[in-house]
């Protein structure tokens, strides 16, 4: 049964990766933000993001690639921007005090994309709602039971 879902996870892992609209959900990292103040990196985050929102991905999407090769999901997603859109599963803060939105992964599986905030996003994550959908694009740092998303912003 398992060798029977590992293709069905191949074939959207590779399709994410190899397709021209859908591998533009990733975007690197500038090198240079050392020489930028915090306003004008936020500025720059913020362009960056909402460039990339124009492709997002869903994240049952994102978590099946991470399922699927996680090694392969690191090397082409990690430490770059992820937009991922769809219906939030739970809003709260996680045991450090850290603002986070929950979308549900894959059906059968208690692994999901939870994106984190700064806590200047906390005005607007108290406006969200659970089954809203929205498009939130951050940093993803690989797969720790969820695929997480730091330094998080709501773009709609």
């Amino acid at each position: 049964m398992i060798v029977v879902s590992i293709p069905v996870f191949y074939f959207v892992t590779c399709s994410v990766l190899t397709d021209p609209v859908l591998s533009r959900i990733v975007t690197n990292l500038s090198t240079d933000d050392k020489t930028q103040t915090p306003k004008s990196k936020t500025v720059e985050r913020r362009k960056r993001y909402l460039e990339a929102a124009k492709t997002p991905i869903d994240p049952k999407i994102l978590m099946s690639t991470y399922r699927a090769n996680e090694v392969r999901a690191d090397k082409n997603m990690k430490d770059r921007i992820v937009c991922v859109r769809g219906p939030i599963s739970q809003i709260g803060k996680d045991i450090a005090g850290d603002s986070y939105v929950f979308f549900d992964g894959l059906r059968n599986d208690k692994g999901g994309v939870q994106c984190l905030f700064e806590s200047d996003n906390d005005p607007i994550l108290a406006q969200l709602q659970n089954g809203q959908v929205v498009t939130v694009c951050g940093l993803c740092r690989g797969l720790m039971m969820n695929v997480l998303v730091s330094d998080s912003s709501v773009v709609y």
